[in-house]
């Protein structure tokens, strides 16, 4: 958490700094009084042209960010010329920062270098990247040569880059090559084996012997038809059904849906889930489309991102799953968040509402494998009914007293209580 804290500080104090260039070098060259109307027009239209830019060409041309290291490489290039001066020969403006590159290059080659050797060779660069700053070309084309090595350096043992509206999907080889991971910024949704014999395993969250593996074994006795998913991630959870089960997955994003039926990568659904049916669009409004009291159970596996769709975890949006769900249904919340503390939320929705709920919370014995990874869960009851099946044998645990601070709904959520920030 430290370390994206200090990431997040560069990248806003480099982006502070590019925006009061940009916007200050305008503003000292604007014109006389009587101009300045088409003056602010032009200042407007070029917001515009980047805004449309950005939201709509880039993510159909680009299969990563690549919008902003072009954006950062640009500023150096196009910086106030008042502060590009210096003198040398214009082939030096390429051959210094292409050796920078060369150097950048072969640290991200070489795998298990010593961390003094990475150490020097990136204050060697900080250095360099100083002394360019004389030169506009230098600089820009310095900067650029960084900038491209550290966008190469997210591509390493990557078997697929993609990009849709809701962000950037990685499918990764880890653990050595041992497992096929797939990844929305960095978060895992998703881990196979690429042992034969073995890809339609369920890894990661959604091992047999984690937290989706009891609550499935718990509910084997239980008369269970019809289940109801929200969120595809690779399909994983396709793997726990049994025969005569009917399961719909909701997935608001097209691009999921085609990574997880690409056999190249994953088998889940081909072999355990050929029969599951996938609803495209935002969940709040496929899952009306079903009748009332159709499914006995509802996972909700929306929240482990840095992004969550607070939509999903409000009091109107329980009230739209009690109504989907049978008598006897259960809503099963997968809350498993690097930065956010969820449970208070649903410890709220569970009280307004006069529901049973019970918690569980999965920690792996190898914290450093992606095969099985910490996970956290909270199963939410109909009203009037118990959770009993779910025993505290197998880890489930109380809910913590609810906060009605913590209640969040249509018009009303407060997110940054719910960052951890420790």
């Amino acid at each position: 958490m430290s370390h994206n804290i200090w990431l997040l500080g560069l990248h806003l104090a480099a982006f502070f700094v590019i925006a009061m260039v940009c916007h200050g070098e305008p503003a000292t060259r604007r014109p006389p009084v009587e101009n300045l109307t088409e003056f602010y027009l032009y200042v407007s239209l070029g917001g515009v042209l980047g805004g449309l830019f950005v939201a709509l060409v880039a993510p159909v041309i680009f299969s990563d960010i690549w919008e902003y290291p072009v954006m950062i490489a640009a500023s150096c290039l196009l910086r106030p010329a008042a502060s590009g001066g210096g003198a040398g020969p214009l082939r030096r403006d390429i051959l210094l920062p292409g050796l920078v590159l060369v150097l950048l290059l072969g640290l991200l080659y070489f795998e298990h270098v010593p961390a003094p050797v990475v150490v020097g060779a990136l204050i060697l660069t900080a250095l360099a990247l100083l002394r360019f700053s004389e030169r506009r070309w230098r600089f820009a084309l310095g900067v650029s040569a960084c900038l491209l090595v550290a966008q190469l350096a997210t591509l390493q043992r990557t078997l697929e880059t993609t990009r849709s509206f809701f962000g950037v999907y990685r499918v990764r080889l880890v653990d050595d090559g041992r497992i096929r991971v797939l990844q929305h910024g960095t978060t895992v949704h998703g881990a196979a084996s690429t042992e034969p014999g073995q890809e339609a395993m369920p890894l990661g969250y959604y091992a047999r012997d984690g937290a989706f593996g009891r609550f499935f074994s718990a509910l084997a006795a239980r008369p269970v038809q019809r289940v109801g998913v929200i969120g595809l991630g690779t399909g994983g959870l396709g793997c726990y059904a049994r025969p005569g089960q009917s399961w719909v997955f909701h997935e608001i994003d097209p691009v999921v849906e085609r990574l997880a039926r690409d056999e190249r990568f994953f088998h889940f659904l081909a072999e355990c889930g050929a029969s599951a049916r996938i609803a495209l669009g935002d969940a709040r409004l496929t899952l009306q489309q079903a009748p009332d009291h159709f499914y006995d159970v509802l996972v909700i596996d929306a929240f482990s991102s840095d992004s969550i769709p607070i939509h999903l975890l409000t009091r109107e949006a329980l009230a739209l799953y009690h109504r989907k769900l049978a008598p006897s249904g259960v809503t099963l919340f997968h809350i498993s968040n690097r930065y956010l503390e969820l449970v208070p939320v649903i410890a709220a929705l569970a009280a307004d509402a006069g529901a049973p709920a019970r918690h569980l919370h999965y920690w792996p014995a190898d914290p450093d494998s992606v095969a099985h990874l910490e996970t956290e869960v909270v199963a939410v009851g109909e009203i009037g009914r118990n959770l009993d099946f779910l025993t505290a044998d197998s880890g489930w645990e109380p809910m913590p007293l609810a906060l009605r601070s913590a209640l969040w709904t249509d018009q009303r959520s407060d997110i940054v209580s719910r960052i951890k920030w420790r």
